[in-house]
């Protein structure tokens, strides 16, 4: 089993360089948020520090290394909410945002004086406590509430992934932290989580990754227009901001929530976008303004 458990590190830092590559270039082109990525980081930070129990040995490396896995448990357990937060359609306010930020901030202080005092084994049951919560607490919020429209096309992805981790999430989490009562999974004494957060990173990250691959494919190269060619048809500036996302490559859905305006509202102003242009497609108004 501990070559089991080898293979699945191997295979999430695999998939999690891939899928922080591929999100920081769907970001450059506003198709990611940053809360994304952030969380593809810390399960990431999370999984090296889980990682490092192979290479520290001596008391004071594995004290420095229970900071370090502390600290990346506790980045996991912030960025999963503040991820869910800016993907679905939930209003937080800034001050629970900031609670939580500071809760975590305070948790990893207590890490820090844990060093001093020898309770870091205590605070590592007490933060993958807190991690456990935040995850079921962000799956719960997919389940319940409704997607941005940013990423409304996934919504049926989201949904069954959040289902999956919550289903396999009490099954690890019995074989991490009761590892006495399974021979096969000696490996993971004295080590909680070690099962658990390699195999919800591939999971999670697998879905993203795909899903951000397809809308990559998708996603036109922006073509360099001529002002002048916008002049000759007397669009007004928010038509104007509109033919820029539609040669962009931006869905109706896309415009809508960069506009920050509604769906009918944007396919009326495209619709006198065409009247003006005298055109009855995208590829028409492309071929007009981009000559």
């Amino acid at each position: 089993m501990e070559t089991l458990h080898l293979f699945l590190l191997i295979l999430a830092y695999s998939i999690g360089l891939v899928t922080i590559f591929v999100q920081f270039i769907c970001y450059s082109r506003k198709i990611e948020f940053k809360e994304t990525i952030f969380l593809s980081f810390s399960f990431l930070a999370l999984i090296t520090a889980i990682t490092t129990t192979y290479f520290f040995s001596d008391p004071y490396q594995n004290s420095v290394r229970g900071i370090f896995l502390i600290g990346a448990i506790l980045l996991v357990a912030l960025a999963t909410p503040l991820n869910v937060f800016k993907e679905r359609k939930i209003t937080i306010s800034t001050a629970k945002k900031m609670a939580l930020i500071l809760f975590s901030i305070g948790l990893f202080i207590l890490t820090i004086f844990s060093y001093f005092f020898n309770f870091m084994e205590v605070l590592e049951y007490v933060v993958g406590g807190y991690l456990i919560v935040s995850i079921i607490y962000s799956m719960a919020l997919i389940r319940r509430t409704k997607p941005s429209l940013r990423i409304k096309h996934r919504e049926k992805n989201e949904r069954l992934i959040a289902l999956l981790c919550i289903c396999i999430l009490p099954i690890t989490l019995i074989f991490d932290y009761f590892p006495e009562h399974f021979n096969f999974l000696e490996f993971n004494q004295g080590n909680p989580l070690k099962f658990t957060v390699p195999l919800l990173f591939i999971i999670i990250a697998t879905g993203k990754l795909v899903d951000d691959i397809k809308r990559l494919s998708l996603f036109k190269p922006e073509v360099e227009k001529k002002e002048q060619n916008m002049k000759n048809y007397n669009f007004t500036n928010r038509e104007k901001e509109i033919v820029d996302l539609i040669i962009s490559g931006a869905t109706y859905n896309q415009i809508s929530e960069q506009l920050f305006i509604s769906l009918p509202t944007v396919k009326t102003h495209v619709s006198n976008i065409y009247r003006k242009a005298e055109v009855n497609n995208k590829i028409g108004l492309l071929n007009l303004v981009t000559k």
